[in-house]
């Protein structure tokens, strides 16, 4: 992600870590009159990109999360796009198509990136599973009484995925 400022200065935000939270600051002073001035953003795809979109796709698939209800007894599993309240995920396959998968809305009008984004702010206690579910019948937990965000989506988690046979 380029940023460009006031002065056209160039800044790289994705690699450069001290502006990792700038353009939420940036849009958020803004919107509230803290600046007149609103920075021009651009997305950049490098050699990276289509790595970190597979990663986003096979997490979208295979990832299951189960909560626990309020005895404790934890809730059938369901895909991030049904705990989320999102339509079926089709996988995506080029940047422009994920832009597009982000800018869409749930029925309430919320964009699906700030759905994906806030997953377990409205939970902060979250109580449950994440489950890496293979298809084959194996699967995996990766995360207990842990919320996962965003970034979770966009990660390769192969250390993880060594998945166990499931008993039932």
């Amino acid at each position: 992600l380029e940023c460009i400022d006031k002065r056209g200065k160039v800044h790289d935000v994705y690699t450069n870590r001290d502006r990792s939270y700038a353009v939420e600051r940036d849009i958020s002073d803004y919107i509230y009159g803290q600046s007149r001035i609103l920075y021009r953003y651009k997305i950049v795809e490098d050699e990276n990109t289509q790595k970190f979109i597979d990663f986003f796709n096979d997490n979208m698939k295979h990832l299951r999360v189960c909560k626990r209800d309020k005895n404790g007894k934890l809730t059938s599993l369901q895909t991030i796009s049904e705990a989320a309240g999102l339509e079926e995920f089709k996988e995506v396959n080029n940047l422009d198509e994920l832009i597009k998968y982000m800018y869409k809305t749930t029925e309430d009008g919320t964009y699906y990136l700030y759905v994906l984004k806030y997953m377990g702010d409205d939970d902060s206690e979250f109580k449950g599973k994440i489950i890496y579910e293979n298809g084959d019948g194996t699967e995996k937990t990766l995360f207990e009484d842990r919320a996962i965000s965003i970034w979770d989506l966009f990660t390769n988690r192969d250390y993880l995925y060594e998945a166990v046979k499931v008993v039932k």
